[in-house]
Parts: structure tokens; C-alpha cells; sequence
């Protein structure tokens, strides 16, 4: 479940490995055109309601707490 900035990262870092590790070896055997075309394909799908992050989730102060800024 995603509460907080950092875990909306943490899913979206995971999300990108998995699909660089499934699709690498595809993507090598695409065509240009082909892989434009999956490429908008991926862009362009629909994608599951995820709840918004809270303004303070996404403020300067809660990104940079720990870092005494």
C-alpha cells in the first residue's frame, strides 16, 4: 500500500526493473518501428486508480526532512 513519497518510489523503481528484466531480450530482436509502437502501446494503456499522494506527502519539507535542509 503506498502512504508516503517513499513508497511511491520504492513501487515505481520495482515496476521498472521487472519490465527491463522481462523485456530486454525483446526489445533487442524489435524493429525501430516496432518498438515505437510498443513503446506508445505502454504510454498510452490504461493504468490501474492509484489514491493521490496528500500535499504534504509531496512537500519540500517531508522529501528533505532527513537531510536537515
Amino acid at each position: 500500500m503506498i502512504q508516503k513519497a517513499e513508497d511511491a518510489a520504492e513501487v515505481g523503481v520495482r515496476t521498472i526493473r521487472q519490465r527491463l528484466e522481462t523485456n530486454s531480450l525483446r526489445a533487442n530482436a524489435l524493429s525501430h518501428v516496432e518498438w515505437s509502437k510498443a513503446l506508445h502501446e505502454f504510454v498510452n494503456r490504461d493504468r490501474p486508480e492509484a489514491p493521490l499522494l496528500s500535499d504534504e506527502d509531496i512537500s519540500r519539507e517531508s522529501i528533505y526532512s532527513d537531510r536537515g535542509l
